[in-house]
């Protein structure tokens, strides 16, 4: 490259895109030998950031980080995009697979699923939660729950992960399905009190927690994160830009983030 990579991030800070984004941002740079600028585009699910991204030139100098929503979900259930994932964007690599956890304000009375699920049955459409778009997997996973366990949560809507996580720290809203990155520092800070995990296997963010599963049989939700940039982009850059990728990835710093 002969000028900065603009690395866009369907997030807004705070949210698992842009810790993602800017942990392995450094290392890429390095590794390219040209800056890369994390350009934080968030809301409608990060079809803002992938329009973006597909309507810039196919040189390799605009890439994408973001989660399934944008690129599988809503293009899937939607009519009325002005991009076309499968058509307008190349993928490059992808990055992490990533669970969720449930989370309560510590207000709430509640320490496990089961006590969530006695509380949304006794008190029905009194308990509520907080999730970015309606296709977001947040909101999606949450949906899940309350189908596969029979209850009423009412969902409250934010702009995205991170003002959601923002939200449920001040109390604002009661419980929340969160990407374990942003809830694992919450928790720590004593704003959120972590019950379970939605990935079958227990998270290393949060060791000893259970998963879902556990209460709600079947129960399962995994998200992942990659990059993308504009369709038609030379293969050669898309290659070199997946070997840089995967080397920051791996790079100590980046996997300790």
């Amino acid at each position: 490259p002969a000028k900065p990579i603009y690395l866009i991030c369907s997030s807004a800070a705070g949210g698992t895109s842009d810790l993602i984004s800017r942990a392995i941002a450094q290392p890429l740079s390095d590794f390219l030998g040209q800056p890369v600028i994390v350009d934080n585009q968030p809301g409608a699910n990060g079809t803002i950031a992938s329009e973006r991204v597909a309507r810039a030139a196919p040189d390799g100098y605009t890439i994408l980080l973001g989660g399934g929503g944008p690129n599988i979900i809503i293009p899937a259930a939607s009519e009325k995009l002005n991009y076309d994932a499968q058509k307008d964007l190349d993928p490059v690599c992808i990055n992490t697979l990533n669970g969720l956890g449930i989370s309560v304000h510590p207000s709430l009375p509640v320490r496990s699923v089961k006590d969530v699920i006695a509380l949304a049955k006794a008190q029905p459409g009194k308990l509520d939660y907080a999730s970015s778009s309606p296709s977001a997997a947040s909101n999606l996973a949450m949906e899940l729950f309350k189908s596969m366990a029979g209850v009423n949560i009412v969902r409250v809507p934010y702009k995205s992960t991170g003002p959601a996580m923002i939200g449920m720290a001040s109390g604002e809203v009661q419980t929340m399905f969160a990407p374990t990155g942003p809830a694992a520092t919450q928790v720590k800070a004593n704003k959120l009190v972590a019950l379970a995990v939605s990935s079958a296997q227990p998270s290393a963010l949060f060791p000893g927690l259970p998963a879902i599963a556990a209460t709600v049989p079947g129960y399962q939700v995994v998200t992942s994160y990659g990059i993308v940039t504009r369709s038609n982009t030379p293969s050669a850059i898309i290659d070199r830009l997946n070997k840089e990728i995967v080397r920051a990835l791996t790079a100590p710093d980046a996997k300790e983030r």
